[in-house]
């Protein structure tokens, strides 16, 4: 597995708030759709031989290294966008037994830990491991309704998660919804496409 996926972006156009560094927020990692993510949780994500981990954007054509704590809040933000956009999708968001049986088939009999080893995410610790899974197999669902047919590129479009992030974790990129892009097109997702300013 290539971890190019995880650049994938995550919340809104529509109800960004942008960075903060308020001195109400000291303490306060992010805050995703009203729910505050503390520095404390954050610390639980990765531990101390946690790496940084190289990811590419949405061509595959350029890599960037990414920050593990970065890794983890885009992880966060990936789900919760990915949740909105198969809610506006024919087939909703999947019950706790469809994602069950999503999870066994990514995971292929290993756990969640060896998952994320074998994607060269180290350094993580067992709850990112489950988070990270999630976020995939979300993915997943995306990716294969969109084979079928369906117009996941409007309902991605039409999600919405609000995001406020420390600057220590990363500049929010509300175009190309990610943390982790260096440019506008950077962290789209593969079912997106865009067209570059002055093409045809």
């Amino acid at each position: 597995m290539r971890v190019r996926t995880l650049a994938v972006g995550a919340a809104v156009l529509l109800a960004v708030s942008g960075l903060t560094a308020c001195r109400s927020n000291v303490g306060n990692a992010a805050t995703i759709d009203g729910k505050r993510i503390s520095e404390t949780t954050l610390n639980n994500y990765v531990t101390a031989n946690a790496k940084p981990v190289t990811v590419s954007d949405s061509s595959g054509s350029a890599t960037f290294p990414a920050a593990p704590k970065t890794i983890v809040l885009q992880t966060l933000i990936d789900i919760q966008l990915y949740d909105k956009t198969l809610a506006n999708t024919p087939a909703g968001v999947p019950t706790k037994a469809q994602l069950a049986t999503a999870t066994s088939a990514l995971l292929k009999g290993q756990s969640p830990t060896a998952y994320l080893k074998q994607g060269r995410l180290l350094g993580f610790s067992r709850s990112f491991a489950d988070e990270f899974v999630h976020r995939q197999v979300l993915f997943s669902k995306l990716t294969t309704l969109q084979t079928d047919g369906v117009d996941v590129a409007t309902a991605y479009r039409k999600a919405s998660v609000s995001v406020t992030v420390s600057p220590r974790y990363g500049k929010w990129d509300p175009k190309g919804r990610s943390l982790l892009s260096s440019n506008q097109f950077d962290g789209v997702p593969s079912f997106v496409t865009l067209t570059a300013p002055g093409s045809s």
